[in-house]
């Protein structure tokens, strides 16, 4: 007869399999390859000071994470985001493939200077690639109408700290 500890490892052991087995299958058949338990855990945050107010956003860095973006998401709360954060200084391509609401599409420098807004971008604007014309660092996407709430504009600055 196995000690209680040892029947506590192995059902905890039996639960990561059962878990680990059902995001395999979830990725091999409905293409979901992400740890949604995992990902609010691992997930990084950052916070965007304007010049009114905060936007809170959920970083994302991955390829996967980056193609994904807000596609097939219903909304985001009032002054939330996404922060997109890229290697270098480049130009950067975004479309609304997938999207169910418009959004403010903000491009960022590495000196917190805006270089590019797209404001109202509209789920129907699919295939439409919007592309900065100066290199970017970050990209936001914001709820539509945020941008101009927040003072978001060409040149305007934001300060970015990463979680």
């Amino acid at each position: 007869m196995f000690p209680f500890y040892k029947k506590a490892l192995y059902a905890a052991l039996a639960c990561v399999m059962f878990v680990c087995g059902w995001q395999v299958t979830r990725c091999v058949i409905a293409e979901v390859c992400v740890l949604s338990i995992l990902e609010p855990i691992v997930r990084d945050s950052a916070t965007l000071t304007t010049k009114h107010g905060v936007i809170k956003a959920e970083v994302v860095q991955t390829n996967e994470a980056r193609e994904q973006g807000l596609s097939g998401r219903v909304g985001l709360a009032p002054h939330t985001g996404m922060l997109f954060v890229f290697p270098s200084l480049a130009r950067y391509g975004f479309w609304m493939k997938d999207m169910t609401f418009p959004l403010d599409i903000i491009w960022i420098n590495d000196k917190g200077t805006i270089v590019n807004v797209i404001e109202r971008a509209l789920p129907e604007d699919y295939p439409t690639t919007y592309v900065n014309q100066v290199s970017a660092k970050y990209v936001l996407e914001i709820n539509a109408g945020t941008a101009h709430d927040e003072g978001l504009y060409l040149g305007s600055k934001v300060t970015i700290e990463m979680k």
